[in-house]
């Protein structure tokens, strides 16, 4: 299967990112002026962010996110388990879903960019009732501990799901790449909205994601399905000779 995203989206995402850096570089206070729009001095909170629906739409967007990497979690272990079944998904596939968002919303995002960057959120910094000090997108080592603010691991998640979308079958991929990309903007906008990321925090989780889904289909979409196949059903009996013999419930003979 060739890759679903060309040069076109590595170009737009790479341009988007270099004018959002630099526009917000240079203009830092722009991530503020963004953010106090939906700010309430007279309440001293962002009262949108309590609202029910967009909440209840971000919880199925996390369920549908953990049921797709679920199901192709769970057809490499089916195949290990019953190495002479024919896997459900791609093995390509599964090892693509698996390994994007690994990387994207995993290791790149939650694992080193939160951590290392401290980034306050928002609604922690002084401007918005918090008592943390605000800093650009572009400074590491922010006051905050953990669960930081940037990159957005919303926005990397949610984008993931052009990930999926992006291995439907061709008759409804481009339905399915629509849909997915209005989840992403428009769920990872609300963030912005609530006052739990700044703008930038969303752009560049946005942009972690679909950098890493282009990398991952280029390198695993284009391997051989049978030949990994053949490999899991080699290590799935392999595994199973392993295995203790069950016991037929007879006592042993003495000695």
């Amino acid at each position: 299967m060739a890759p679903e995203f060309g040069r076109a989206w590595v170009f737009a995402a790479l341009a988007l990112a270099a004018l959002v850096g630099i526009l917000f570089a240079l203009f830092p206070q722009w991530d503020l002026a963004i953010a106090q729009v939906f700010w309430d001095p007279a309440r001293g909170r962002f009262p949108y962010a309590t609202t029910a629906l967009p909440n209840r739409l971000r919880d199925l967007a996390d369920w549908l996110v953990w049921l797709i990497l679920i199901a192709a979690g769970g057809a490499l272990v089916l195949k290990l388990v019953f190495p002479r079944r024919k896997m459900p998904m791609r093995p390509t596939v599964a090892l693509f879903l698996l390994v994007s968002y690994a990387l994207g919303p995993g290791l790149i995002t939650n694992g080193i960019l939160k951590p290392v960057w401290g980034r306050a959120r928002p609604v922690s910094i002084e401007q918005f009732g918090g008592q943390k000090h605000f800093t650009p997108w572009w400074k590491p080592g922010g006051e905050c501990d953990r669960n930081c603010s940037f990159v957005s691991g919303d926005a990397s998640s949610l984008t993931w799901l052009l990930a999926p979308a992006s291995v439907t079958p061709p008759a409804i991929r481009p339905v399915a790449l629509a849909g997915a990309a209005v989840i992403a903007v428009g769920l990872s906008g609300m963030r912005v909205v609530f006052g739990r990321h700044f703008l930038t925090d969303v752009v560049f989780g946005g942009v972690v994601s679909l950098l890493v889904i282009v990398l991952c289909q280029r390198l695993i979409l284009r391997l051989d399905d049978a030949r990994i196949e053949a490999a899991l059903e080699r290590a799935g009996l392999r595994l199973r000779s392993l295995a203790p013999p069950q016991s037929d419930g007879k006592p042993e003979d003495p000695v």
